[in-house]
């Protein structure tokens, strides 16, 4: 079955294998309006078939979106572009705490800016909830102090219970 995605950041077009290879929800002014349009996309078979192109033609198969292209073409594992690839990143997780295990000290190329992520934001701003996703960014935030915490007391073993406790005493006093 071939699904065409939806996506939500503005910045997802940039990364498009192809102009019609996803629905970018931020070109549409409210989920009725995107809505509306799903269901005249889904009654109108070769409009729906002009999303999957790049998936069951073989000829539109290529990527044609010249900065996904460069980052693709530019892209090695000695020059990890974590945005890329995540296992990658997860890759060079693994050799950082090894080379920091043998007591290397060569300092990293990341610095304090790469942990501040802004929350996610609705495009929708007439909805008055709380959503799913705000609270899940909100205790990573939170998980992530307590990952912090132990790093910077040398606490490399610590179980789950220990995990949980520390967030439950962030979240408890407001820390996050």
């Amino acid at each position: 079955m071939s699904v065409i995605p939806l996506y939500g950041l503005m910045s997802d077009g940039d990364w498009l294998p192809n102009p019609d290879s996803a629905i970018l929800i931020s070109e549409f002014e409210s989920p009725e309006k995107l809505a509306h349009f799903l269901k005249e996309l889904n009654n109108d078979t070769a409009r729906y078939e002009s999303y999957l192109g790049h998936k069951l033609d073989s000829a539109t198969l290529k990527i044609t979106n010249k900065k996904l292209l460069s980052a693709l073409s530019s892209h090695n594992k000695e020059n990890i572009d974590w945005g890329v690839n995540v296992e990658q990143f997860e890759c060079y997780i693994c050799q950082r705490a090894h080379i920091r295990m043998k007591g290397d000290t060569e300092i990293s190329v990341l610095n304090e800016s790469h942990y501040f992520c802004p929350p996610p934001t609705s495009y929708y701003r007439d909805l008055k909830m709380e959503d799913f996703w705000s609270q899940m960014w909100k205790v990573g935030r939170c998980e992530a102090r307590v990952v912090r915490n132990f790093i910077n007391q040398n606490k490399t073993a610590y179980t789950s219970q220990e995990f949980t406790e520390s967030l439950k005493n962030l979240l408890k006093g407001g820390d996050c």
